[in-house]
């Protein structure tokens, strides 16, 4: 089967498609609340940031710097492990760029112009044009900077997404049907090969996310890769037992995929 990530601008009916994309084929639907409340059972400061991270309004960022970044990588694992599962259409913001190279994967952004989506806005919550025009500017600003400050992608960059649609000038009845064509295209990829890179990404986002959440560890630097069939860990650490520590709980999450290291100490100036 397939995998369907769905980046949407607030105001376009992107949550209507994916969810009768769902429907139509059996997938699961996910959306982003979901992720959030399975990131928010692991309790404690994850807690509160998913309550923080809205669907509309994601700029906790702005406000939490490294417990931030460790939270999203918690969250990016979920995604991972939901897509790993494969039928799957999910709405977070990220997974089309996390899901990038996944030859299974098909990687959708639905939008439409500002105004149109104004509209909807007012039609749909029952509020003024006014405050319709800044829940699509703060919406749009907030997506805009979780891609790039994140994934370091931009959302109009073509190579992100492989299909586009304007819900102003395609209905979405005709969306859904270009969507589930290209699906019924993309499950013919899903090979041993690809399930082996999805597996691998998978548990790399479980690696980064275990150690960016551990508060006995802090290096921002963190980086997890595939390469081959191992996973590369990257980063400058801050003292040989806080290398050897990070280490130790990298192969535990690993197991029983080999895990190598390319760490830099910085030691004392």
């Amino acid at each position: 089967m397939a995998i369907l990530a769905i980046t949407k601008s607030y105001g376009s009916g992107g949550n209507e498609i994916g969810r009768s994309i769902a429907r139509l084929l059996g997938y699961e639907y996910v959306p982003l609340r979901k992720i959030l409340d399975e990131a928010k059972r692991t309790g404690g400061v994850w807690e509160r940031f998913s309550s923080e991270y809205g669907d509309e309004y994601p700029n906790i960022w702005e406000r939490h710097d490294w417990s931030f970044m460790g939270f999203m990588t918690l969250a990016q694992s979920i995604i991972m492990n939901y897509a790993e599962q494969d039928n799957k259409v999910i709405m977070a913001r990220g997974a089309s760029a996390l899901l990038k190279g996944i030859p299974h994967a098909l990687r959708v952004r639905i939008t439409a112009p500002v105004e149109y989506r104004v509209q909807e806005v007012m039609k749909k919550e029952d509020v003024t044009g006014k405050m319709a025009r800044l829940i699509v500017k703060e919406a749009d600003r907030a997506i805009h900077g979780a891609l790039n400050r994140i994934y370091g992608e931009d959302w109009n960059d073509p190579d992100v997404f492989e299909l586009k649609f304007d819900t102003s000038e395609t209905s979405p009845g005709d969306v859904v049907e270009a969507i589930k064509t290209a699906l019924v295209e993309k499950e013919k990829l899903n090979t041993e090969e690809a399930k082996r890179l999805l597996h691998l990404r998978a548990v790399a986002a479980r690696i980064k996310a275990g150690i960016a959440t551990n508060p006995e560890f802090l290096i921002p630097t963190l980086e997890a890769d595939v390469e081959g069939n191992a996973i590369v860990l990257r980063g400058v650490v801050h003292s040989a037992k806080e290398q050897k520590e990070i280490e130790k709980e990298a192969v535990k999450l690993a197991l029983p995929v080999r895990v190598t290291f390319d760490f830099h100490y910085r030691g004392s100036w």
